[in-house]
């Protein structure tokens, strides 16, 4: 799962959330050009979770480019990010 939030303390927090709790492997970035970075770079993953606002370019046009890039990646954007993630969704994307 690649796991986008500009903030370090809330992606670490999230990742960890996501390892510990249910046992998803994750990489992180922390902005958009991170993200296709690593994209780019062969980063291999099954989901993106991104926040919808955060600097630069939105979790919106990181979704359209992602998809560009790998056409079928689902795409989660939590509204308030990715610390508000349901409980039950977080467990099914992670078993996947």
């Amino acid at each position: 799962m690649l796991v986008v939030e500009h903030n370090p303390n809330v992606l670490e927090a999230t990742a960890y959330m996501l390892e510990a709790a249910f046992g998803c492997k994750t990489l992180g970035a922390l902005s958009c050009a991170e993200a296709l970075a690593l994209i780019d770079g062969g980063g291999r993953f099954d989901l993106l979770l991104s926040e919808v606002v955060f600097p630069g370019k939105d979790g919106l046009t990181l979704a359209r480019l992602a998809r560009e890039r790998i056409p079928n990646v689902p795409v989660v954007s939590p509204p308030d990010g990715p610390m508000k993630l349901n409980r039950s969704w977080t467990g099914a994307m992670c078993r996947s």
